[in-house]
Formats: C-alpha cells, structure tokens, sequence
C-alpha cells in the first residue's frame, strides 16, 4: 500500500546516503592521496590555467548546491506535513493521529505516546543530518573529476601552445614538461576511478530504484501523487551528478590526444 511505498523509498534513501558516506569513509587514505595529488597537480599550473581550471569546478558546485538546496527544501516539505497534520488532529480534539516525518523504527501513528517529541526532534535531525552526508559524499568524486578535466583542459592548451614555438630545445622541453604533467594526470584520474566507482554504482541502484518507486506512484490514481515531485527531481540531480563530471572528463582526455596529435 502507500505507507509500505513510503517506507522503502525512504529506507532506499537514507541507507543509501549511508552507505556511500561509508564507502567514502572506508577510502579515505586513497581519497586523502588524491586530494594531494590535485594540489600537486595545481601548483605545477601558472594563474591563466587556474582561472580555466576554477570555472570546471565551478560546474560541478552548482549542482552540489541544487542538491543540497533540493534535498533540505524536501526535508522541510515533510516536516511540514508532519507539522500540519498534528495542528490538524488537535482542532479535530482527536489524540490518535500524531504523525512524524518519516516512518523510521516505529509505526507513523502514535496514540498519545511520551516519547514522541524526542522521536520527532531525532528525526528531523536524522533528516537533516542525512541531507548533509548525501551531498558530501555525492559531490566528492565528481568534483575531483572536474579538477582533473580542467587540468587536461590545461594540457591540451599547451599542446597548442606547442604549435607557435619556433626554437627546438624550448619545444623539447615544453614537450617532455607537458609529457609528465600528463603522465601525473592520468595516475590521478585512475586514482578517481577506484574511489568513485563503487560511489558512481551504490548511488545509481539507489536512485534509479527510488525513481522507479516514484513513477508507480505518478501513475497511479493517488489524489497525493504529485506530492513526490520534488523527490523525483531530486533523485533526478543525483543521476545528473553521476554522468555530468564523467563525460566532461571523456570529452577533455580525448581533446588531450587530439591536441598532441
């Protein structure tokens, strides 16, 4: 039924949230090498290739901030629900209806039970907690992909650069400088990969099944349905953040050896 719907949605959500911070966590060495590397990687690169580097991070930061913006606005949907509901329940002078904002460990309706403050207190900050951690962890791998394609943006502009050089040893030099940086690149970007595949799956399954539960819904003839709208589009951002940082990257390692050719 619809409470049994509700209930997996947000069990698939949250756990799922969870489960990447936990995957994020368990790399943290790798993901701590990484981060040095990419300053490494910075510093080898003068103030022009950093304003081109910043604006592909860029890219990646505004859909960060569309999660997470989107992801509170649908906390503060449910809460308000769960708010208004019980306002409602008071004027009908009816004591069986005290709803919370999810249906995490006990049952949603509660007949006057002591501890439903703290369970409803508990729950908004695991609700807020939770928003938290899925754009931390969501955002963490593709925002190291977008520093890797702006570096490669860098490299393929001095491939370029090579082209108006007329003296043979500055171009030698360019040539093998430019060699090494690629070759520092292409270590970091494998390094990525291990880190954010398993990152780039758990978030696929999840928000591709919690989709999935959403379109059943729309489908169906629930007066209600449209209410998970702001779910699907939030969902919909998480699918976006997966293929956005990975294809930017493609399209700037293949101008790489465009460039060189």
């Amino acid at each position: 039924g619809e409470v049994t719907m509700d209930y997996i949605y947000e069990i698939v959500l949250v756990y799922g949230m969870y489960i990447r911070y936990y995957i994020l966590l368990l790399n943290r060495n790798q993901l701590r090498k990484l981060i040095n590397e990419c300053e490494s990687l910075w510093n080898e690169c003068n103030d022009a290739e950093h304003r081109l580097i910043v604006k592909f991070e860029r890219k990646v930061r505004k859909l960060f901030l569309f999660l997470f913006y989107s992801s509170n606005f649908v906390n503060v949907l449910y809460i308000a629900a769960a708010v208004n509901l019980n306002r409602h329940a008071v004027t009908s002078n009816t004591t069986d209806t005290r709803v919370l904002p999810a249906k995490w460990f006990v049952v949603d309706r509660v007949d006057a039970w002591p501890g439903y403050e703290v369970t409803f207190f508990l729950q908004v900050l695991l609700i807020f907690n939770a928003c938290i951690v899925s754009s931390i962890a969501d955002s963490s791998a593709p925002i190291l992909m977008m520093f890797s394609s702006g570096y490669f943006a860098t490299l393929t502009k001095r491939f370029e650069d090579m082209v108006m050089t007329e003296d043979r040893e500055q171009f030698d030099r360019q040539f093998v400088a430019a060699s090494k940086f690629h070759q520092k690149l292409l270590h970091f970007s494998n390094g990525i990969n291990k880190v954010g595949q398993m990152l780039f799956l758990c978030q696929l399954l999840c928000s591709g099944y919690n989709m999935s539960i959403i379109g059943i819904k729309l489908s169906g003839t629930d007066p209600h349905r449209f209410k998970y709208l702001p779910n699907l589009l939030t969902s919909l951002a998480e699918l976006l953040i997966c293929q956005y940082a990975p294809d930017y990257l493609l399209t700037e390692s293949e101008a790489v050896s465009t460039a060189a050719y």
